[in-house]
């Protein structure tokens, strides 16, 4: 497959100068599945702003070649993110969800319109004008299930951002399918998902082990969001299964078996510990998001726990860029240095900020217990970087099941070193369920690269891991086993 993506060129620091890291390079993602009818999987690739995504179509030979059928070219002016295969009408045959996201575009933009593309069943596709609502926001996730149990597929769909608003939180929503045509479920069916955050993934599983499916929801400054199916309603039981407290920069959620009784439980990639923004119990990392110099934009003012008092991450130069009262009332860089927090934001606008805190930024395996989880954090070998996505399988065929992660972020500010440590690591479960690193030498699994997804596929009869990467090449990894 001769797919790389091509990320734009846009500057996320041009009215957010305060930004940590940029929110314009998400992707790609992909789906894998048959989608026509031959016995062998394919591949959907999403490409970044001006570039079309790509679908691959698997001979008998386990080679790849593009699709006949390319009609999401005429949508290359979105960011193709999240992107699903599920029947969304019906016909036994799988079509094709790609989530429009981004931070070039504002809320209301045409190219923030998510797609649909429907499958005449040969892999012949055509997008759909009036399946979906025009619901203009920036979305990233995308997930299937049957919420209301009348025998089709629901969905659904993350919002990751609010262009030029970062930190605020944004809505997402669930997608009732009636007769194939997706309509958006009321606010009364899943009332935490108002306002719910900058959502980066999440999964329907089965957390109560009654039969039907939940939800769980992880994104960035976020706490992780557990949604109980209780048949019409979707209620937030997040703090009743012990996850009070956990907020962080959550990238991916995976669920999976992990300890072999029979229900789900979940990996959690976070920021990881290899990063200059320290934060624990007592003094948490913090974020204060307002606009403080009443100029229409939005600041972002990242805090930390310095002797006795919180003070500002970034110096006086940069944070007079954003907020240029702040040149005027600290005349040098002393003055600016040796004030607190709230001695250098307005009093009145801090009242009304968006305020978060985060207390860790590990990466965490969550054990279902039941009624409750065990937290457990990953190995420090993992921690030296973003887990961005994560996939169970038993590697080494022994009856318990491991862990492939990828992760980085390259695109970050100036003043900090971009997270790039990461290289992919398979972390294989022991029956005390604590798990061992393998280093690249002995795993084969090499992947140092601005890493996004990471999947299984099945080509010409053989397991093999895909991981997409921005603004690189696919990386394929054939099994031996």
């Amino acid at each position: 497959m001769d797919f790389t993506h091509k990320e734009n060129e846009y500057d996320d620091w041009k009215e957010q100068v305060l930004l940590p890291h940029r929110l314009s390079q998400n992707g790609p993602f992909s789906a894998i599945a048959d989608i026509n009818g031959d016995g062998l999987e394919d591949l959907f690739v999403g490409g970044a702003k001006n570039q079309s995504g790509v679908l691959y179509i698997q001979n008998s030979l386990g080679k790849f070649s593009k699709n006949s059928s390319q009609p999401w070219k005429t949508d290359k002016e979105s960011e193709d993110l999240g992107c699903l295969f599920f029947d969304a009408d019906g016909d036994s045959d799988l079509d094709l969800y790609v989530a429009s996201g981004g931070n070039e575009f504002r809320q209301g933009d045409v190219a923030l319109l998510d797609r649909l593309y429907i499958n005449d069943g040969n892999g012949n596709f055509r997008k759909s004008i009036s399946t979906l609502p025009q619901i203009k926001e920036s979305t990233q996730t995308v997930k299937a299930s049957d919420i209301d149990k009348d025998g089709d597929l629901d969905l659904f769909v993350g919002t990751r951002l609010i262009s030029g608003q970062y930190t605020f939180p944004a809505d997402s929503y669930l997608l009732l399918n009636v007769d194939g045509k997706f309509i958006k479920a009321s606010s009364e069916m899943a009332p935490a998902l108002q306002n719910i955050g900058m959502v980066t993934d999440a999964v329907f599983t089965d957390v109560n082990n009654d039969g039907t499916k939940d939800l769980m929801i992880v994104g960035e400054w976020m706490e992780p969001k557990i949604l109980i199916n209780n048949g019409n309603i979707f209620e937030d039981k997040s703090y009743d299964y012990g996850l009070e407290g956990l907020r962080g920069m959550w990238w991916s959620i995976t669920a999976s078996d992990l300890d072999g009784d029979g229900d789900d439980d979940y990996v959690l990639g976070n920021l990881g510990k290899n990063n200059k923004f320290k934060a624990t119990e007592e003094h948490p990392f913090k974020v204060y998001a307002n606009d403080f110099d009443n100029n229409g934009t939005n600041d972002v003012v990242l805090a930390k726990f310095y002797k006795d008092d919180y003070v500002p991450v970034r110096g006086r130069e940069c944070t007079s860029q954003q907020m240029p009262y702040v040149a005027e009332k600290f005349e040098d860089y002393h003055s600016f240095a040796s004030s607190k927090l709230f001695e250098i934001l307005p009093e009145d606008k801090v009242d009304n900020a968006v305020i978060y805190e985060i207390k860790s930024f590990e990466s965490i395996v969550l054990i279902n217990e039941g009624h409750h989880f065990v937290k457990k954090p990953l190995p420090n070998a993992v921690q030296i970087s973003p887990i961005k996505s994560s996939l169970v399988i038993d590697v080494n065929k022994d009856g318990i099941m491991d862990i492939m992660v990828a992760g980085n972020h390259y695109g970050v500010e100036v003043e900090t070193t971009r997270y790039d440590a990461g290289y992919g690591a398979v972390l294989l479960g022991t029956s005390n369920g604590n798990y061992l690193v393998q280093s690249p030498k002995q795993s084969g699994f090499y992947v140092p690269f601005d890493s996004r997804d990471i999947s299984q596929i099945t080509i010409n009869g053989q397991k093999t891991i895909l991981v997409t990467n921005n603004n690189e090449k696919l990386k394929l990894f054939n099994s031996k086993g």
